[in-house]
């Protein structure tokens, strides 16, 4: 079984297990029926009730998978994709919160009760403290969404996550409340189902507590560090035990138990239990990988991604696109694939170029293992300077330059490409403006 078939197994296996739990909901859920002697409000306030529990309802199996898929160790037995668990995690979150948000106004029609209620009750009976619960938790859900909807740009991803962690308390919150009010679990069987969630939600909150102090982890240790030139260094990461890694997986490094992980493309595999990582100084946790002194513990998580997983499995030509230290993904990934292959390779300076000495010695070695039958060939794209070298263009990568050198219109490969967001979009555009089907198309995301 290919790694391709294997990964859509498990995210098969995913879905049914999201739908499984959403079935019994539907299940217990009774729909007013019309009857010719109910006056016509009343009937309107019976269905805006019982449209209030299935949201209700729906909202809290929408939260529990948002917690179970935030976990990475749990995550990795449905997928190794981490761009298709994102898309997932953020349309289970968006579908959530509109169940959330939809309940208490359908209560609130429902019971008649006055606007003001969705504040303070007016009494404090046993009944309005669980209201409450309720109340607490969607105010979380707002800030959260606030804070990630409107005003993401202008807090930092470590204050931004620090935010989210608030929402662990959401689950308990909205559990005690559905379990304490809600009609349609004191009435039915449905709360046994609800017992079960109960006793899994602590467990998944151990797991991430326990993943983020190290547990679930390999232990490994930096034992050498190279500057490869001002801005990119080069670790080795010797593991105490082996690694399964593919060309173009990435891992998480944690320095010390319950620090910041951060992930990084395995840039190489030099065995089962030694491979490098190449990282750019650009944030807070790179330039504090920059000042480490080897030998330095730490602790690795992965791999992760199935990004370049394809190139092994689809015989087509390939054609990799990389932007900066977007090429560390392509280094292993161009030694192993057999198949025609060009690397445009996008940098300001060519005498900068992480790993050009490397990626020449790569390509000229296909190139002449091929004899001429198949394309083998590497471009640097420079942006900042003149460069008269063998395998330079000068400029931004263009339509121009793509069909100086694919040898087939620009429909007849595989695109592969990483850099910088912006590098990403821009090549996207450029190869759908030519006609390239998005299936051709991967792109290297990260999930944090």
């Amino acid at each position: 079984m290919s790694r391709i078939q294997e990964n859509y197994i498990k995210q098969l296996v995913l879905v049914l297990c999201i739908v499984v739990t959403i079935v019994p909901l539907f299940m217990y859920w009774t729909i007013p029926i019309l009857e010719q002697s109910s006056a016509l409000n009343d009937m309107i306030l019976l269905y805006f009730a019982s449209f209030a529990s299935i949201t209700g309802l729906l909202g809290l199996i929408m939260l529990f998978w948002q917690y179970v898929l935030g976990v990475r160790v749990v995550a990795k037995f449905f997928t190794n994709d981490f761009v298709w668990l994102n898309k997932v995690h953020q349309n289970i979150g968006i579908w959530g919160m509109l169940f959330v948000f939809a309940h208490p106004l359908m209560a609130l029609i429902s019971y008649g009760a006055y606007w003001f209620q969705l504040v303070l009750p007016e009494v404090w009976t046993p009944y309005d403290i669980y209201i409450m619960y309720g109340k607490i938790a969607i105010s979380i859900v707002a800030v959260i969404w606030i804070t990630s909807a409107l005003f993401r740009r202008n807090i930092s991803y470590r204050w931004w996550k620090r935010i989210h962690f608030i929402s662990y308390l959401v689950f308990p919150l909205v559990y005690m409340h559905s379990l304490n009010v809600g009609t349609t679990l004191l009435s039915t069987n449905l709360r046994y189902f609800w017992y079960l969630l109960g006793a899994i939600y602590p467990i998944i909150v151990a797991v991430s507590i326990l993943h983020h102090l190290g547990f679930f982890k390999r232990k490994g240790t930096i034992i050498k560090k190279e500057h490869l030139n001002t801005e990119v260094n080069r670790f080795t990461i010797e593991l105490e035990r082996p690694i399964n890694v593919f060309p173009g997986q990435f891992i998480y490094i944690q320095l010390s138990r319950g620090g910041e992980s951060h992930p990084f493309t395995v840039s190489h595999i030099v065995s089962g239990t030694q491979i490098m990582i190449s990282p750019k100084k650009e944030g807070k946790f790179t330039k504090m990988l920059d000042t480490i002194v080897t030998p330095k513990k730490v602790f690795v998580d992965g791999p992760y991604g199935v990004f370049t997983a394809p190139a092994f499995e689809v015989d087509a030509p390939i054609v990799f696109l990389a932007g900066g230290i977007g090429i560390t993904p392509f280094i292993e990934t161009s030694k192993r694939v057999a198949q025609d292959k060009v690397l445009f390779y996008s940098e300001q300076t060519y005498t900068n170029a992480p790993f050009r000495e490397e990626l020449l010695r790569i390509y000229e070695a296909k190139s002449s293992q091929q004899k001429g039958t198949k394309d083998a060939d590497i471009v640097f794209a420079i942006t900042k300077e003149k460069c008269d070298e063998k395998h330079c263009e000068e400029g931004r990568i263009d339509e121009k330059m793509l069909r100086k050198y694919l040898k087939k219109s620009l429909g007849g490969y595989q695109y592969y490409i990483c850099g910088p967001k912006g590098f990403i979009k821009a090549m996207k555009q450029l190869l759908k403006s030519q006609g390239v089907r998005r299936q051709q198309i991967q792109t290297e995301e990260f999930s944090l």
